[in-house]
């Protein structure tokens, strides 16, 4: 369960601030008995202080994709932290190979 926040125009100079909750699913590959599939999100709710909010398909379709982004975003910037620990820890073996 993963959630962000999100500004919705409801007049040309109105916007409100919403927050979106939401499930990730991963893509899985495909093998001998099971097609795979991309990966893809389950936007469930969408509120405001609490009070659900009320949008047409297609803001929930863009909210959707925006999340579907942010979930991927996520990904990577914890894969690059994983990645720059790898690299911090063979520094450090190396260093201490030498003393």
């Amino acid at each position: 369960m993963s959630s962000f926040t999100h500004y919705i125009e409801t007049s040309p100079d109105v916007e409100i601030a919403v927050t979106v909750h939401y499930d990730y699913s991963p893509a899985e590959r495909m093998t001998w008995n099971h097609p795979g599939c991309s990966d893809s999100v389950d936007v469930y709710q969408i509120d405001t202080r609490g009070q659900d909010v009320v949008i047409t398909d297609d803001e929930r379709e863009r909210i959707a994709e925006i999340a579907l982004e942010n979930a991927r975003e996520k990904i990577a910037e914890e894969r690059d932290t994983v990645d720059d620990f790898r690299v911090q820890e063979a520094r450090e073996r190396m260093v201490e190979r030498r003393i």
